[in-house]
């Protein structure tokens, strides 16, 4: 079984998250960000997509977008083949740029939309680079103070869609109390400890795996990949799964070919444990 096909839905928004591979930089200069934004606003226009709001951050970037077509897939490819041609000629890299495939929740109601242009907005406060979000230099945040909006952002418009006036919207974005909206980003890095790994690997053998986990040996393996993949350390790993470091590391490569071959075994068991990540942070909305 491969991977689920994205939903794709005429006039549906969505909220977007795109990382770097293991956690590396994507935007390196203020000329890397200005390129993605021209990219971001020409496909917008090309595509029919309607952009709400973005931030750029140094190694992920966030979207909130309507696609009139239902093509968020076509829209993203384009969007970030094209970027990473660019960085790579540019910094004389190669290989890939951006981490697996980019995390898109569906909006269904005002409640998300309104939450996710706050939580857009936020990050740059969240990650303590700023104090104010309108400082942010390349946040669509800025705009509500700038007259000199791009054409291709409709981030009044979106306000206007949902009955929110611009003075409203700045002031439920810089209330003191926490956000409600923690997608999967920051909701992971509040897990990333000892503790809760053993919490998280728990919960993965009561729900798709044997008791015994080692007889389980291709859910072992990727359950190792896994959760190396996300950022935890390698010897807290070989500790809660009773192997040696080099070993986990070993099984960690193994599984990295076995679904650069396209091996369905792997890739299926590694959608699983996806899932059960995703329902673990309770995240809200609908991720597709």
């Amino acid at each position: 079984m491969g991977r689920e096909r994205r939903v794709q839905i005429e006039g549906a928004i969505y909220h977007v998250i795109s990382k770097g591979v293991s956690g590396k930089n994507i935007f390196l200069d203020s000329e890397s960000r200005n390129y993605f934004l021209k990219v971001l606003g020409e496909l917008s226009i090309d595509l029919d997509v309607d952009i709400y709001s973005y931030v750029l951050m140094s190694n992920h970037y966030h979207l909130l977008f309507k696609t009139n077509k239902g093509n968020i897939s076509k829209f993203m490819h384009k969007l970030n083949t094209s970027y990473s041609h660019y960085f790579n000629y540019r910094y004389m890299q190669n290989g890939h740029l951006f981490h697996d495939r980019f995390k898109a929740f569906l909006v269904k109601d005002d409640q998300y939309f309104i939450a996710s242009l706050r939580y857009i907005a936020l990050n740059p406060v969240v990650a303590q680079i700023v104090k104010n979000p309108e400082s942010y230099e390349w946040s669509s945040f800025k705009y509500l103070f700038n007259k000199e909006v791009p054409p291709w952002l409709k981030l009044h418009e979106a306000l206007t869609s949902i009955g929110f006036k611009r003075d409203d919207f700045v002031s439920i974005v810089k209330e003191s109390k926490q956000d409600l909206l923690e997608l999967e980003e920051f909701k992971w890095e509040t897990i990333i400890n000892p503790e809760k790994l053993e919490m998280f690997i728990k919960t993965v053998l009561l729900q798709i795996g044997s008791l015994d986990l080692p007889n389980n040996k291709i859910l072992r393996d990727c359950l190792i990949f896994y959760l190396k993949e996300k950022g935890f350390k390698a010897v807290d790993i070989a500790k809660n799964l009773e192997m040696s470091r080099e070993g986990m590391i070993y099984v960690s490569n193994k599984v990295r070919l076995e679904i650069e071959k396209g091996n369905p075994l792997y890739i299926d068991t590694l959608d699983r444990l996806k899932k059960v990540f995703f329902n673990y942070t309770s995240v809200p909305g609908t991720g597709v």
